[in-house]
């Protein structure tokens, strides 16, 4: 089984009909790697600052919940994660998380203050990759009015059909 998001996105451009939203120029690909990177290095604080912020009062934590969790989750990291959200974050480390999508809220305007898409001039795998972030972001209390490149290229892509259903049908 394949879980990993951007696994899942090469492997529908690779197999599906449509416009190819990762080059076949190495060129033009090296451009698009190094922001799938950094969505991905980015994960524990969106993830981390998702469940203290959205999901602390919807799902709260339970030492039940916890125990359940614990028996039934093969992977020790996951399992700890869920201690720590049942525990409280460190607020230390809550501070760093917000840095961290700050900073790539700022990456993402300064490229856009340049580029009309984040690898270049068309639409790539690189969008579609950071806009989960940016949405996500927005919901964790980022005023993209502080980034307006990143507002601008985000409210170009949140205006496609596919928006709604690929992104907020899914948001609890």
């Amino acid at each position: 089984m394949i879980v990993e998001s951007h696994d899942i996105i090469r492997y529908l451009d690779d197999h599906f009909p449509g416009p190819k939203l990762m080059p076949a120029s190495h060129d033009e690909a090296a451009r698009i790697r190094p922001w799938m990177e950094l969505g991905d290095a980015l994960q524990m604080s969106i993830k981390s600052l998702t469940y203290d912020r959205l999901f602390r009062d919807k799902f709260p934590p339970t030492e039940e919940k916890c125990a359940f969790y614990a028996a039934h989750q093969r992977n020790p990291d996951l399992v700890a994660f869920y201690r720590r959200f049942l525990d409280g974050f460190d607020p230390e480390d809550l501070k760093h998380y917000d840095e961290a999508v700050a900073d790539f809220l700022a990456r993402t305007n300064d490229q856009l203050g340049k580029t009309a898409w984040l690898a270049g001039d068309a639409i790539t795998l690189a969008d579609f990759s950071a806009v989960v972030n940016v949405h996500r972001a927005t919901k964790l209390g980022h005023d993209l009015a502080a980034y307006p490149a990143t507002l601008a290229w985000y409210e170009t892509i949140e205006a496609r059909p596919s928006f709604h259903q690929a992104i907020t049908s899914y948001v609890p």
